[in-house]
């Protein structure tokens, strides 16, 4: 029995082991813009900027406290490799420029389930204003191996300020055979030449009154048209 105990755990060991890879798996946003809290702030984003926050006393030791963090959670299968954190950004006072911050990791760590933070706070956050997209890469020995980012970030050349104007929202081509600059609509012209015997016979006056709007404002009808009985 002792024998058979043994060998589940050292197969349930291995199964682990061979299942667990290296790759990120959560990046939260913590932001701090206020040195009060609200009550927005519950659970553990409260408790999380009560740590920060904890013994600031002062407005300036406060404000430099003050930004984002963004706290990365990320799977070690090989702790004895180097390991390297890239966090890309962008902030809003400063446009398409990608910023880069890095973690680098050296060998020999403890494996499992890391956990790194990365900061823009202070005069960072207030002189260049709140970050508006992020990317996340890590790497194991110089190899890229897992990213995230966030949903507002978008490729290279939209990232580096290379923009082109996309197929879709080239000039479109004049129609063929139609005049330009005319507001004459063919529908509203081919139901009025079949609504226009019947609305003659019941009722002229009106007739001629829809009639003469609709030559004013061409592909509509009068409400006099649609309620015969208003005055």
């Amino acid at each position: 029995m002792r024998l058979l105990s043994l060998f589940c755990v050292g197969a349930f060991c291995l199964l682990v082991s061979c299942t667990t890879e290296t790759r990120l798996e959560s990046v939260r946003e913590v932001p701090i813009k206020s040195a009060a809290l609200t009550g927005f702030e519950t659970g553990l984003m409260r408790a999380q900027i009560t740590y920060i926050m904890y013994g600031a006393r002062t407005s300036a030791e406060r404000r430099e406290r003050m930004g984002q963090y963004y706290y990365v959670t990320w799977s070690d299968a090989n702790p004895d490799l180097p390991a390297k954190l890239v966090f890309d950004y962008q902030q809003s006072n400063t446009g398409s420029k990608v910023y880069t911050k890095t973690i680098e990791l050296p060998a020999g760590r403890s494996g499992g389930e890391e956990k790194n933070v990365f900061t823009i706070i202070g005069d960072e956050y207030f002189d260049k204003g709140p970050v508006l997209t992020w990317k996340t890469r890590l790497f194991i020995d110089d190899r890229l191996v897992s990213t995230r980012k966030s949903y507002l970030w978008g490729d290279d050349d939209t990232t580096s300020g290379k923009f082109s104007v996309p197929e879709a929202f080239a000039k479109v081509p004049p129609l063929k055979g139609e005049v330009a600059g005319s507001t004459e609509s063919p529908v509203s012209d081919e139901r009025g030449a079949r609504q226009a015997p019947d609305r003659q016979k019941s009722n002229p006056s009106l007739w001629r009154k829809d009639r003469q709007k609709s030559r004013n404002f061409p592909g509509t009808m009068s409400g006099a048209a649609v309620f015969p009985n208003s005055p």
